[in-house]
């Protein structure tokens, strides 16, 4: 693992207080999408606050540099967010870091047991407006922690323990999706119910409804794109012929209430091995991005969403 050099760790030795930050509207809309869904008030405080939490905690370490994986983090994962308290921000190399949410009036956060190898603390005040970054504190996995906010340590403990970026292509290779394994029901749980992601009802489900259905599978994920920009949902479509091949369709859709996909998003179709640019869609205030082929078992393509400064790249084998 690759930690921060000393001259970065020099840099973060004196402590820093309480990070107090704005939240932007994006943040919200967000929260409320993946909220929204659910009928228990509670139910939809709970994801609304978690969600929160973690862009805000995103939003403050992407800004120092960190490397993170948002669309990687089970907050963002319709399954996980439904069965579980979840509230964490995957970071390659590190782990899964909590971000869990706190009201003003609280003096003590509660942290599910799960794998989480640290925890931040985000308390919001009375309007949702700011969010404050009050420490860090180091956890045990799979153990129920019940912290006391004047126990919590320093920021720059947390930062000295987080490992540099990892790239981009370093990041594809380790989530590499075997799509013939869909078939034999080995779905990462990256990959939801695309009834999941795309909730809205007046929102067309599937990539090409006139085909048979008997041997397709359908998943979706959702991307969270540059910042003041609604997520998208990306969603893959594959169906198995007789002859082995697979017919394929990637597809990009909005989560907005226009239901229009935001002018400067592109996605891109890769060959990684011989590096060639299969096809190119951009999205220009359009319903959806499509791309539809067939491949055999082996065939290697990468899918690259890119939205101003943000890309997302999802590798796949046949």
């Amino acid at each position: 693992m690759n930690l921060l050099n000393d001259s970065e760790v020099a840099m973060l030795d004196t402590p820093l207080p309480a990070l107090k930050l704005g939240i932007p509207p994006i943040a919200h809309k967000t929260a409320l999408a993946f909220a929204a869904p659910h009928c228990s008030a509670r139910k939809r405080q709970q994801i609304y606050c978690n969600t929160l939490a973690v862009w805000m905690v995103n939003k403050h370490l992407t800004g120092f540099g960190i490397r993170t994986d948002l669309n990687g983090s089970r907050t963002w994962q319709p399954q996980a967010r439904t069965l579980q308290d979840v509230a964490d921000l995957h970071i390659p190399g590190y782990g899964h870091l909590a971000c869990r949410p706190v009201l003003a009036e609280e003096d003590r956060c509660y942290l599910p047991a799960t794998d989480q190898a640290g925890c931040v603390v985000v308390q919001f005040d009375a309007e949702f407006s700011t969010a404050t970054l009050l420490g860090f504190s180091p956890v045990e996995p799979d153990r129920l922690v019940e912290l006391p906010l004047s126990e919590l340590q320093d920021l720059t403990v947390l930062y000295q323990q987080l490992p540099a970026a990892v790239s981009l292509k370093q990041r594809a290779e380790d989530a590499l999706t075997h799509l013939t394994d869909w078939f034999q029901g080995e779905i990462a749980a990256t990959w939801a119910a695309v009834e999941q992601v795309l909730t809205a009802p007046e929102m067309p489900v599937g990539a090409m409804r006139s085909r048979s259905r008997s041997r397709a599978v359908e998943r979706g994920k959702i991307l969270a794109l540059a910042a003041g920009t609604e997520p998208v949902a990306l969603v893959v479509w594959v169906e198995q012929n007789p002859n082995t091949t697979l017919d394929i369709a990637i597809e990009l859709w909005p989560i907005n209430p226009d239901h229009r996909l935001p002018p400067e998003v592109q996605m891109i179709l890769w060959e990684p091995h011989s590096e060639q640019l299969m096809a190119q869609a951009q999205g220009g205030g359009s319903e959806r991005l499509q791309f539809r082929f067939s491949g055999k078992p082996g065939d290697r393509f990468d899918v690259k969403v890119m939205h101003k400064d943000f890309t997302a790249l999802e590798p796949f084998v046949i």
